[in-house]
């Protein structure tokens, strides 16, 4: 996940051509500019200089442009915002992007309060003051493809293979998982887990999440994250050990983790089905019900037992 302003190509086009910048003090107590494009910038250099396709997390909008203030410099302005995941490829981004289907409640939106504009920032105004509530949500389901060089024996082979990103909490919500991961070969995740401020007990629930995800669709998992546990999981829900590093994944573990992901042609029954799990349950529940209610559950009466005669 890289910082700066955005990724996608018309976006860093448009901050290029407003010649935007941020300011900084150096070690010195001196001002700079930072160009603002400078992080995509060096992120392509950097992909194209290691040759290894990358998955990458930011902000891709609609139509950003930067109109001019009376004071002399500029606001952002924008027809619409996402968080998105996008392949860097070649040294270029490559134009298919997934943009996140299911917003968090109460960190990306405000469930049913969000038909309300103006409660909306009376209330970020009291408990989330400076956030902006305006992410937009992912129109479809989209699947990113890179081309990987598989070894069988001694001969090498080049195929695509599609990966499906859901996006941080995304990973917690199954039905979506399901509907981003049906024809996967990989689902990658990426999230931010700064959120859980300093409790490690959630950021591990968080990942405890991703490997339940990989058992229901039978896929493995990769999980990226920042101040979190980023790790690999097998489509069986295990923790599959690092080539490199420690063999145990650990939370807040900055540093490389390189791990051999067995692509397995597994696709569990879920995936076939899931739509009609929960609502195979709930006719189990109330069969239940109804027969514990109406069935035969009264006992016939015993019958007397005459005394003796005398």
């Amino acid at each position: 996940m890289k910082p700066g302003l955005s990724l996608d190509t018309q976006s860093v086009a448009a901050e290029r051509r407003a010649g935007l910048f941020f300011r900084y003090q150096d070690s010195h107590g001196v001002e700079q500019k930072l160009i603002s494009t400078q992080f995509a910038d060096r992120l392509l250099e950097m992909q194209k200089e290691l040759k290894i396709p990358m998955i990458v997390g930011e902000e891709a909008f609609k139509g950003l442009r930067f109109p001019e203030t009376p004071s002399g410099g500029v606001t952002v302005a924008y027809d619409a915002r996402f968080n998105s995941a996008f392949v860097v490829e070649n040294g270029l981004v490559q134009e298919e992007r997934y943009d996140k289907l299911h917003l968090t409640p109460f960190g990306e939106y405000m469930p049913y309060i969000r038909a309300w504009p103006w409660l909306q920032n009376q209330l970020l105004a009291v408990g989330a003051q400076g956030m902006s509530f305006d992410l937009g949500e992912g129109g479809s389901p989209v699947q990113l493809k890179i081309n990987v060089t598989e070894t069988i024996g001694q001969s090498q082979s080049v195929r695509q293979c599609v990966i499906a990103t859901p996006i941080c909490f995304e990973i917690a919500d199954a039905p979506t998982v399901r509907s981003v991961a049906d024809g996967a070969d990989i689902i990658i995740t990426l999230t931010n887990d700064g959120w859980f401020g300093d409790s490690d007990r959630t950021r591990q629930q968080h990942a405890q999440l991703a490997r339940w995800r990989a058992i229901e669709c039978g896929i493995p998992v990769v999980r990226s994250a920042n101040t979190g546990l980023s790790c690999a999981i097998d489509s069986h829900g295990r923790f599959i050990l690092p080539t490199q590093g420690d063999s145990s994944p650990k939370v807040r573990d900055a540093g490389i983790l390189v791990v051999d992901v067995p692509m397995e042609e597994r696709r569990s029954p879920y995936m076939h089905g899931g739509w009609a799990s929960s609502w195979v349950i709930l006719a189990g529940m109330l069969g239940f019900l109804v027969w514990t209610l109406f069935g035969k559950t009264q006992m016939s009466a015993s019958p007397s037992i005459p005394g003796p005669s005398v």
